[in-house]
């Protein structure tokens, strides 16, 4: 008997040896089982396989997909084969950050910043922030004191973080959507264009010191990593 691997137009069996797939986990059939969800992590590539001792790679606890596949665990199956959808991930179609520099320029205290936060078409409130210190600062300095004591979370300082905009020296700078596409939008207002009447303030931010010539915006795509920016 003649044995060969490669039986072309032959009249016999083609041998092709014995394949170990024991430590394998192929999705051959429906009762394999399949996962696809709203993960906060996870591959979208190909499945996972998910134990209790590597849930954690799933990211986000408090999302229902999470809930599924940490219940199918609790239940007594040893495993469960997860794949994150890709419409999960963050994208923004033709979304563009913009930065915002600011001036290196001394403003004297107390004044008045008037700001107001899109998010996501969604128009916000405008807000006045009281900077209640007396004498000169630069204008940047003073931005800088908005973020930490308002904007914290959606503005960053250069210490880094997750957040819509990063503090920089030479500004505010928008993110780029990598971890969370909510865009947003930071508009710094005169106060005529916050609505209110310019006689009930002593200063105003962005009208008074001619920071920036008039109103300004910077946009953010939406939450981003700064750290090692």
């Amino acid at each position: 008997m003649e044995t060969t691997q490669i039986i072309g137009n032959a009249v016999g069996i083609q041998y092709q040896g014995v394949t170990d797939q024991s430590g394998s986990v192929p999705v051959e059939r429906l009762v394999n089982g399949l996962i696809v969800g709203d993960f906060g992590r996870g591959r979208v590539d190909q499945p996972m396989f998910i134990t209790k001792d590597n849930l954690a790679q799933l990211g986000d606890e408090s999302k229902p997909a999470y809930q599924t596949v940490s219940d199918c665990l609790d239940a007594g199956v040893p495993g469960v084969l997860v794949m994150r959808t890709s419409a999960t991930l963050p994208v923004v179609p033709d979304c563009v950050p913009t930065n915002l520099f600011v001036p290196d320029i001394l403003v004297e205290g107390p004044f008045s910043i008037f700001y107001r936060l899109d998010s996501d078409g969604v128009t916000g409130d405008v807000v006045e922030y009281e900077m209640t210190t007396s004498g000169a600062i630069t204008a940047r300095d003073a931005l800088a004191d908005l973020v930490v004591n308002e904007l914290l979370g959606v503005v960053t300082d250069s210490s880094g973080g997750n957040a819509e905009f990063q503090f920089v020296a030479g500004g505010v700078a928008g993110g780029d959507g990598s971890l969370s596409a909510t865009p947003v939008t930071l508009h710094l207002l005169t106060v005529e264009d916050a609505g209110f009447d310019p006689s009930e303030y002593e200063y105003d931010f962005i009208g008074d010191f001619g920071v920036f010539g008039g109103s300004v915006s910077v946009h953010s795509c939406g939450l981003q990593n700064w750290i090692g920016f």
